[in-house]
């Protein structure tokens, strides 16, 4: 199983889930077709305590 090291997520709202990046766009395609504001959006290697997004975690096959 290939390991995450990154993950999109907007650190200002709190019940905002954590979405596995994958390069240019996520693993659950949120990005690229307009379900997430761009602009407020940041990468990091950390969930920083958010629940990953269930979409993400299914198409990218991670164990949580």
């Amino acid at each position: 199983m290939e390991k995450i090291n990154q993950y999109l997520l907007n650190p200002k709202k709190k019940k905002s889930a954590a979405h596995i990046w994958v390069g240019s766009d996520t693993a659950c395609r949120m990005y690229s077709t307009g379900g997430m504001v761009k602009t407020k959006q940041e990468v990091f290697s950390q969930t920083l305590g958010k629940p990953i997004c269930l979409m993400c975690a299914n198409s990218h096959k991670d164990p949580r």
